[in-house]
Parts: C-alpha cells; structure tokens; sequence
C-alpha cells in the first residue's frame, strides 16, 4: 500500500515575514481609503433651506462610512492599528468630526441633550468638576500599622 505524502505546512501555506503562516482571507485593505475615509468626513456642517434657515447635516460616523464601504467597523480599529498612513486618515477624520459636531451644537442646531451626550461619549468629553481642599488632614499610625506596611 502506497503511503501518503504529507505536505508541510509553510508548502500549503503562504508565509508572512514574520515566519508565522497567513492563514484567512486577504485584507480588503488599500490605501486609497485613507483619502476615501477623509473626505467622508469633510463635510460642511450645515445647509441653508429656504428660507436661509441653518439645517444640520446627518453627523457622519465611522459605523456609517464602514457600511458605505462593505466593512465592518471593527476591521477600521484593526487597520488604524497595522497601517500607518491609516492612522493618520483615521485621526484626521476624528478631527473632522469633531469639527463638524462643535459647529452644529455651538449654533444650536442639535438639542443640547443629545449635543451634551455626544461630547461624551464620541469624544470623551467630561464635566469638570474642580475640588478644591482646605485643612489639615493627620494621620495616626500605630505600631501594628506600620508592621503591615
């Protein structure tokens, strides 16, 4: 009886540099969307109706330019973390958007609720709350306490 070859695994495998095997399907990533993603973002905040009334734009995010482009919002994380040039995209789109929210909340065109709950939680914004200390404060250790630390 015949025996069976097997082929080793770097044979039936592509190789990454790193000596590890490229196992998946292949990235669907191209450096074009660096562009792509920044002029998603690059929109005017508002527009004029009719009667020259200010109109908010939708506010775009990451979710809605992932669908526009057939991905996932989560391959957008992984890709600002292996691509460089994307970083940057990714971080100018940041910007952009967060341009865009200041704009349309500062002229009150979005509810201040929803303006309040955006900062924080698109862009971590807080409220400040300054606490300020006067006093003394003393503090007794004893020899059980000290043997602890």
């Amino acid at each position: 009886m015949a025996e069976k070859k097997i082929k080793p695994v770097q044979a039936r495998y592509a190789v990454k540099a790193n000596g590890k095997a490229a196992t998946g399907r292949p990235s669907k990533y191209d450096p074009a969307i660096c562009d792509r993603i920044v002029a998603w973002f690059d929109k005017e905040p508002y527009e004029l109706d009719i009667a020259l009334k200010r109109v908010p734009n939708p506010l775009p995010t990451f979710e809605k330019f992932a669908h526009s482009e057939g991905l996932s919002c989560a391959i957008l994380y992984v890709w600002k973390n292996e691509h460089p040039e994307f970083l940057e995209a990714f971080k100018k789109a940041q910007e952009l958007q967060k341009d865009f929210w200041i704009a349309n909340s500062l002229l009150g065109l979005y509810p201040p609720g929803f303006a309040c709950f955006a900062g924080k939680n698109m862009f971590d914004w807080r409220d400040k709350q300054e606490v300020a200390h006067s006093g003394n404060v003393t503090l007794n250790i004893t020899k059980d306490d000290a043997e602890c630390l």
